[in-house]
């Protein structure tokens, strides 16, 4: 995974850089940079499982929920990720594409004797967020309120 995301700074908060072969890629990536913010993903374990489900009618917007949705697992459960897998399907309905995430969200509870917090994060926001992609080229950009 090195290379497949990259930090920048954006006035007190934390900014994202995210490139991928793919859309999940860069949604798994982005998920674990998000993750690694937190705490130093090394050092968490894989004891617990989450599934998450989300839908859509962008991807864009599906990265957004996707990104918030795990912020609010960790703030909900009080666990850290240090791995995931998901899938994206596009559906065709009546009101056009719809896109769904299905994953599952690897870790344990945060435990300050082990995991070293870096930062707390307060939100995902939509300041410069973009997904752009085609084929094995996608990027995305995200900030992330601290």
């Amino acid at each position: 995974m090195p290379g497949a995301y990259t930090f920048f700074d954006h006035t007190a908060d934390a900014g994202l850089n995210i490139r991928g072969d793919s859309c999940e890629e860069v949604f798994e990536y982005a998920a674990l940079g998000m993750c690694s913010l937190i705490v130093d993903p090394d050092t968490v374990e894989r004891k617990q499982e989450i599934e998450i489900n989300i839908s859509s009618y962008s991807l864009e917007e599906l990265f957004f929920q996707w990104l918030k949705e795990v912020l609010y697992q960790i703030n909900s459960t009080g666990m850290v990720f240090s791995s995931l897998r998901l899938k994206i399907d596009e559906f065709s309905g009546i009101k056009g594409k719809m896109y769904y995430i299905s994953a599952f969200l690897y870790g344990e509870k945060l435990d300050i004797e082990r995991h070293e917090v870096c930062n707390e994060i307060k939100a995902v926001t939509r300041h410069i967020l973009r997904l752009k992609g085609e084929k094995k080229d996608w990027k995305a950009t995200v900030i992330f309120d601290l």
